[in-house]
């Protein structure tokens, strides 16, 4: 007896190949009288109720001019070969995209009018929290790039010591930026910030990260107030530095920027003076919420 073949997501494959320009096959119709099978069969292998027979998964394969392997592929990857985004995949196969999505973010033009301000290149500044010699200030580096096909805005972070890639989107009058350490994928750094509504733009809020890995050889889940400098976009960047002897802005500010400040520094200027006041990370008995909170203020 010839020995059955399941293919996982075989209904959302199906309707991804018919609308493909590599066919013949154009309807399930068609499809149906190749294979040589009732309509009521076919509707049931597509659902996954029934395996194919190996000799339908031959005429399957047949039917669309395909190896047998692609269609065991996973479909996101099965329909990026058939040449759909992942949100066309989404879409026609009615399967979720990558990762995790959340109903509640902007998308569409609003999110493409965000990205338009906050795109470019950010100073980070927050209290570390993997030193434990001293208090002092991480100063990193967040490249903030573009609106990719699934709505979210691309972004990384340097800090010197390792890399962190992921996306950035709004929710409401927040940002929500979701990254993960790159090479090691042993961290998810969270950060929460506004959304600004100024020029130059400004980012305030909270993140939380795992402490450990610079003096301490256990890790813990930490929080610290953080807050963003916009250092501009490449062009803007150009203009206030000697170019003469840089060949890669990106690679530059990736040397310069990451790096540890004293908070008491004198030659901090007046933003930077303002930013170190507003990260601490002190919460008094008086404070209430007791809790880690970022208002920003517009006092110097």
């Amino acid at each position: 007896m010839a020995d059955n073949v399941w293919i996982e997501d075989l209904d959302g494959k199906i309707s991804l190949i018919l609308r493909s320009d590599r066919t013949r096959i154009q309807s399930l119709e068609q499809l149906r009288q190749h294979l040589k099978i009732g309509k009521d069969m076919l509707s049931r292998i597509k659902a996954g109720t029934r395996k194919l027979t190996e000799d339908n998964f031959l005429k399957l394969c047949e039917a669309f001019d395909t190896k047998q392997k692609f269609w065991f592929l996973p479909i996101h990857e099965f329909g990026r070969q058939l040449g759909f985004t992942r949100q066309q995949i989404a879409l026609i196969a009615n399967s979720h995209l990558p990762g995790i999505d959340f109903n509640s973010r902007i998308r569409g033009e609003r999110a493409e009018a965000i990205a338009s301000v906050i795109k470019g290149y950010w100073e980070s500044y927050y209290y570390s929290v993997s030193r434990i010699d001293k208090p002092i200030i991480s100063k990193d580096l967040l490249i903030i790039r573009d609106v990719n096909e699934d709505g979210y805005i691309e972004c990384e972070i340097d800090d010197s010591h390792f890399r962190y890639s992921g996306w950035c989107f709004p929710i409401q009058s927040h940002l929500y930026f979701i990254l993960e350490k790159t090479d090691l994928y042993n961290e998810i750094i969270v950060y929460v910030t506004n959304i600004p509504d100024r020029d130059p733009p400004m980012l305030y809020g909270v993140m939380l990260c795992l402490s450990g890995g610079v003096d301490d050889m256990q890790s813990y889940p930490s929080a610290a107030r953080v807050a963003f400098r916009f250092l501009g976009r490449k062009d803007d960047i150009k203009l206030n530095i000697d170019m003469s002897k840089i060949n890669d802005i990106e690679q530059y500010l990736r040397q310069t920027v990451p790096q540890y400040v004293e908070p008491n520094d004198p030659n901090l200027d007046q933003t930077q003076n303002k930013i170190i006041k507003d990260i601490n990370n002190i919460i008094t008995p008086e404070t209430i919420p007791a809790a880690l909170r970022m208002a920003w203020s517009t006092k110097n």
